[in-house]
């Protein structure tokens, strides 16, 4: 609860701290975009749910390249903070927070902050029959000035271009052993 809290003020700061530069513009208007799309993995929910942690990620994302800051094990945890290179070209590293890390529910979510932008990446996996696992990836993403509006707009159709199936394949290839972890 604490850290829902702690999320809440953080993104009030960087609100605050984008909307005190010299050239505001006025006319500025924040927009959120939010997508949801669901993919179906080939493991039991205790298999799955850990390949989301921003570490294990890298298994079957091979450019994944976080660098744990809090703490430095990078084990996962609410709290826990990374920085990643940025996504955009020329941009600088963004900073990822665990706001809610629930091993019990399989519920993980991820507040990422950028200059522009601030983006939650909400994962909850639940069981389907045969072993299987649908996990339910929800990206909610704000501007924080106009520039971040076009970034956004960018990002969710590039996330959302192939219904995350570009997750689902790979996921599947380490799980069902086509593809060796690194």
């Amino acid at each position: 609860m604490v850290l829902h809290a702690m999320k809440y003020i953080f993104i009030l700061m960087l609100t605050a701290s984008a909307s005190s530069g010299k050239s505001q513009d006025t006319a500025f208007v924040a927009e959120r975009l939010r997508r949801s799309g669901a993919i179906v993995l080939e493991a039991p929910v205790a298999k799955v749910f850990p390949l989301f942690g921003i570490i294990r990620e890298k298994e079957w994302s091979p450019d994944w390249s976080p660098t744990p800051v809090f703490p430095l094990s990078g084990e996962m945890g609410e709290g826990s903070v990374y920085h990643t290179p940025g996504h955009l070209h020329g941009e600088p590293p963004l900073t990822w927070v665990v706001s809610r890390f629930d091993t019990a529910a399989a519920h993980l979510t991820y507040l990422v902050i950028a200059a522009d932008r601030v983006v939650s990446i909400d994962i909850q996996c639940t069981s389907l029959p045969e072993n299987r696992t649908r996990a339910t990836i929800t990206y909610c993403m704000t501007g924080l000035n106009a520039e971040g509006n076009a970034v956004c707009h960018h990002l969710i159709g590039r996330l959302f271009a192939h219904d995350l199936q570009d997750w689902q394949a790979p996921i599947n290839e380490l799980l069902t052993g086509r593809i060796k972890p690194l």
